[in-house]
């Protein structure tokens, strides 16, 4: 058997990049933020693909929509400008979230973000940078996260006190992109739960 074959970079930034390959999967190269720490962590599988690779498979237990994880691997060489690879499926027919702001759409899918951010505490986890540009809607019109680097908590207290931050984060983050009510609507089920 042959092993895949590149066909587009689909996403490039400085923390990560993103290949599609010809058996419908996705890998992100992940570069380091920091130097030791992420150096050093990535020999200990706590690498961010290996954390990403990890919190997939945690928000899929409790019922949340991710790409398909495939594996995670680090780089060894220390003069590697990659610190590890995730490898997922590809999602097609999908819209990143961010984009659907003021659309029709915009109060169904920061409903379903908020109640999925509800449903994450509740489990005491969380993702880390949760926001509309790190979840995409199907065409059937599901929520489906694609940054599962996940923080998880010992205690309720822990996760409600971090979902506090989240909820003051996603607020100044998203009130230039989406509508008055939307940010309502958000406040409102991720305040009362």
């Amino acid at each position: 058997m042959s092993s895949p074959k590149p066909i587009k970079i689909i996403y490039d930034a400085r923390r990560s990049k993103l290949t599609l390959f010809d058996d419908n999967t996705v890998k992100k190269a992940c570069y380091p933020k920091s130097f030791p720490r992420d150096y050093v962590r990535r020999y200990f599988f706590l690498s961010q693909a290996h954390r990403e690779y990890r919190g997939a498979k945690a928000l899929n237990k409790i019922g949340l929509l991710t790409p398909k994880p495939i594996s995670a691997e680090i780089s060894f060489s220390p003069f590697s400008k990659t610190e590890s690879y995730y490898r997922m499926s590809f999602l097609e027919d999908h819209t990143l979230t961010f984009w659907l702001a003021s659309t029709e759409k915009e109060i169904m899918v920061v409903k379903m973000v908020a109640e999925e951010l509800n449903k994450m505490i509740s489990h005491k986890l969380c993702i880390k940078d949760f926001g509309l540009h790190n979840a995409m809607l199907s065409t059937d019109n599901k929520l489906v996260w694609i940054d599962t680097d996940v923080k998880r908590f010992y205690s309720k207290s822990a996760a409600k006190k971090y979902k506090i931050k989240k909820i003051r984060s996603f607020n100044n983050r998203h009130k230039e992109l989406i509508s008055k009510d939307a940010l309502d609507l958000f406040n409102h089920i991720t305040k009362n739960d």
